[in-house]
């Protein structure tokens, strides 16, 4: 083939695999969906520019990273890093997408080539908070050793309470071991993690929360208005003692201190004088039920 025969033939495969279809999607966004590594090889070549946008505004890289297909993403990262923490329609990068593909190689691969760990989708979650509501302990482990300080406390995203109704306990651990929040933080519906693992019968997490160094954080009356969806507020003890009295039995103890011949109660927890309604009680059938008459009689 002569050279204006080649110089001919490239420039209409430049034409052509540009062409986009009705969602603007190029043939590279195509092989970046399907994974074939051979025809992207091919095609790769044609592209003077990789970073091109489909209607939804993603790159080759948002599709590989959606789909799980590392040796594609890898080798878009060798041409160009520019669309590594580009934002699509909707405000994710390809960061995001790898995390709900659940690839960990994938994850390691955008991070290792610049992804920022602190980009934020709908300006609140960060890739880790869309880890710990997926409940994945591997990327939550990996994104904590990561995570740099995040100041912004204005994202209002309650990481404790996603693992809490997750029923995912490594999750929780993790977070509390690393710091990523604060155990007795309120969420929109104005409860803490503990609050909301006694709501859930989340008893595992109930028991560790409560074991932990400052659970007396977590146990403090605090200010609750009435409202429709709460007509009667309950402290976190009152809920132990109507939803697991064998937990309030365990915080009962923990308020007692012998030391030598004398014996000190942590009056703070012990003296709730609020009244408890016998809402719940009139309805339980349960083993507990016994115990629980007995801890609201005492």
């Amino acid at each position: 083939m002569s050279t204006n025969h080649e110089d001919h033939f490239r420039k209409t495969m430049r034409s052509l695999l540009r062409q986009p279809d009705i969602e603007l999607d190029t043939p590279l966004h195509n092989v970046a969906r399907n994974g074939n590594i051979e025809i992207f090889r091919a095609i790769i070549k044609f592209y003077a520019e990789i970073n091109l946008r489909n209607a939804e505004l993603q790159t080759p890289l948002h599709i590989a990273a959606t789909n799980g297909h590392e040796n594609i993403a890898k080798q878009l990262l060798e041409v160009s890093l520019c669309s590594i923490n580009l934002l699509d329609k909707f405000q994710a990068t390809p960061l995001f997408y790898a995390i709900k593909n659940g690839s960990i190689s994938m994850i390691k691969l955008l991070i290792n080539n610049g992804a920022n760990t602190l980009s934020k989708i709908d300006g609140k979650k960060i890739p880790l908070d869309i880890a710990i509501t997926d409940g994945n302990i591997s990327m939550v482990k990996l994104l904590l050793e990561e995570l740099r300080d995040d100041e912004d406390e204005k994202r209002k995203v309650f990481p404790l309470h996603d693992a809490v109704e997750k029923r995912q306990l490594k999750v929780l651990k993790s977070i509390i071991k690393r710091g990523y929040a604060v155990i007795d933080q309120i969420n929109e519906a104005n409860q803490t993690c503990l609050e909301l693992a006694i709501e859930t019968n989340f008893v595992e997490g109930v028991s560790y929360l409560l074991n932990l160094k400052h659970w007396e954080r977590l146990m403090r009356r605090r200010f609750k208005p009435i409202t429709e969806l709460d007509p009667h507020p309950q402290s976190p003890m009152q809920l132990l003692i109507t939803k697991m009295p064998q937990m309030a039995k365990l915080v009962l103890d923990k308020c007692v201190h012998p030391i030598g011949r004398d014996v000190y109660h942590n009056y703070e927890i012990i003296d709730d004088v609020y009244y408890i309604p016998d809402l719940e009680l009139e309805q339980c059938k349960g083993p507990d039920c016994e115990l629980n008459q007995k801890i609201r009689s005492s």
